[in-house]
């Protein structure tokens, strides 16, 4: 058995020095390629399979919305996906013709609409009959799905895109052989992106709306809680848009919006796996190279000020009883940030952290329990969550006073070497996970690239977390679960009629 041991050991001290040599070994292979118009790409062979994947980070997302475009951002994420004058339409001048006019019908409508309750009902009626037609007419040039068919018949693989607070990111894989056809399509849509079906798909984004939001009690509570999480900054304003605004803003809205923000000079392209880095870089140049660059995007200068009292949103809801708290905390780049991570994580970050163990585990009083800081982005100050879900006779204020007194504990019965020790270990394994895919190692290193000071830094990462200290958790957790410094939702039951 003692022979045993030592070999299991030996194993494992071999798996992490040998991780820890392929981390660093990466840092040598990354190769940064920066175009005159400031577009950044950065390149790291990895011939692993005869395939590439790739990452753009637009430095946009919901947190750059101004009010009555709230929304803009996710609609630009698919917009990105309707073609461009050449791709997705039968004819360009003529199908420019037909938008301009679906654009002069939906204005008209929408000047009635704001009337409201002086707007003349047969007019609206008008109004929307003309502006259905214009659509119907626009979408006679339209080839459905031509950008996504086109990479189908090419191999490609993970086509998708997401929109959050901060980012925007675009990612999918190709076989090796496609990267002139990658570089081609990519380009043309940075440059040449074409607003089709927009009012369209503003009515699936609506949908998409009810069903996240108002058809959910969880959605309805989220919505209402970040808002007052976020007394002040744009975080507040959800990833989505309001109703009101996704029903107002324009075709030209979203025109301005890209014009402003995916610019060349503020966006980062990752190509990571069978790439010939001097081949791709002289293809990149070729085509990327007429991406626009403008003046640097507005700053979000609006800054969340210091929590002063608890807040609290209470939502009754027959669905099942449901608690999250969020504590303020500093942005990704600021020194503490991963010390309230490990704060975090030792709270409520997995089956062995106190919470769960004290709630699910022992009192049986939830049968879930998570936690994780940067809701919903974490470039600007940001939160740590806690989450809480509700056993079967469990009242939720009972839970509620629970996890309050575990929170407590983390200053009363500070965190533990061991505890530490646990965080660092799962951290390091969540962070290298991420660098096993091709398509993970290319967003990992746009992230860093656009929001943490360079790339390279995603080469120190692993330091950082090595250094945290126990007394650095106990300074962050003092400060971070103060009782001012935190917001209650709940979903409980409907109050019985007295």
């Amino acid at each position: 058995m003692r022979a045993l041991s030592v070999l299991v050991c030996t194993l494992i001290l071999s798996t992490a020095t040998s991780r820890a040599e392929s981390y660093r070994d990466i840092e040598k292979r990354v190769t940064e390629h920066r175009l005159p118009n400031g577009l950044t790409f950065l390149f790291l062979p990895r011939g692993q399979a005869p395939v590439f994947s790739y990452a753009t980070v637009v430095h946009a997302g919901a947190v750059n919305e101004q009010y009555g475009i709230g929304g803009l951002a996710h609609m630009m994420e698919h917009m990105a996906f309707k073609g461009t004058r050449t791709v997705g339409t039968t004819d360009a001048a003529a199908e420019e013709a037909a938008l301009q006019r679906v654009d002069d019908a939906y204005v008209a409508l929408l000047a009635e609409r704001r009337k409201g309750v002086r707007a003349d009902s047969a007019l609206l009626a008008d109004l929307t009959s003309v502006f259905r037609a214009a659509q119907q007419t626009a979408g006679e040039f339209v080839v459905a799905n031509e950008f996504s068919k086109i990479l189908d018949e090419h191999g490609a693989e993970g086509v998708n895109a997401g929109t959050g607070a901060d980012q925007t990111v675009y990612t999918y894989a190709l076989p090796s052989n496609k990267l002139e056809l990658w570089a081609m399509l990519e380009s043309d849509r940075m440059t040449n992106t074409v607003f089709r079906e927009f009012y369209k798909e503003n009515e699936v984004v609506q949908e998409e709306r009810r069903m996240r939001v108002e058809s959910s009690a969880g959605g309805r509570l989220m919505d209402e809680f970040l808002s007052a999480v976020y007394k002040e900054h744009p975080y507040g304003h959800g990833l989505i848009g309001t109703p009101s605004d996704l029903k107002s803003f324009t075709r030209m809205d979203g025109a301005r919006f890209w014009d402003t923000y995916y610019l060349a000079n503020n966006m980062t392209v990752a190509v990571v796996g069978d790439v010939d880095v001097e081949r791709a870089k002289g293809i990149v140049t070729q085509y990327f190279s007429v991406v626009p660059s403008g003046p640097e995007p507005p700053p979000v200068i609006t800054a969340e000020p210091p929590q002063a009292a608890e807040r609290r949103v209470i939502l009754e809801d027959a669905a099942q009883p449901f608690l999250v708290v969020a504590y303020h905390v500093p942005d990704e780049n600021h020194p503490d940030f991963l010390a309230c991570k490990a704060v975090m994580d030792v709270l409520a970050g997995g089956r062995s952290s106190r919470a769960y163990t004290r709630l699910v585990k022992e009192s049986q009083q939830a049968v879930q329990v998570g936690g994780f800081v940067g809701y919903p982005g974490s470039q600007y100050s940001t939160v740590a969550l806690v989450f809480a879900v509700a056993s079967t006779g469990t009242d939720i204020h009972d839970l509620e006073t629970a996890l309050h007194e575990v929170a407590s504990s983390m200053t009363s019965d500070p965190i533990t070497k061991e505890e530490l020790d646990g965080h660092k270990a799962r951290a390091k394994a969540q962070f290298l996970r991420q660098l096993r895919s091709d398509e993970g190692l290319a967003m990992q290193l746009a992230h860093f690239q656009e929001f943490q000071g360079g790339w390279r830094n995603l080469f120190t990462h692993l330091d950082r977390v090595d250094a945290l200290t126990t007394a650095d958790c106990s300074r962050v957790a003092a400060d971070m679960l103060r009782r001012n410094n935190r917001t209650v939702g709940i979903i409980e039951p409907p109050a019985q009629d007295q």
